[in-house]
């Protein structure tokens, strides 16, 4: 079984650090602004006229997927083997 790990086996312990904290900093910023995102859609939603929180959110979600599966063919056909 292969490791999930953003470095290449062979990589060294510095280097190996240094990518698992670009993810989970990456994974933070877009966490984080999402969730600034969701907060300004859907509270100022009254004002603006807008009344489709669950569509926000479905879409969301729908795009999330897309990108999932966008990157994994992108990785696998990038694959080293």
């Amino acid at each position: 079984m292969k490791s999930a790990s953003p470095c290449p086996p062979t990589a060294s312990p510095a280097v190996k650090l240094l990518g698992v904290v670009a993810v989970v900093a990456l994974y933070w910023t877009i966490s984080i602004s999402m969730v600034f995102l969701n907060k300004s859609l859907l509270n100022g939603h009254e004002a603006a006229g807008f009344r489709a929180p669950m569509f926000v959110t479905w879409f969301q979600c729908l795009v999330t997927v897309a990108l999932l599966y966008a990157m994994q063919v992108l990785f696998n056909s990038f694959k080293r083997y």
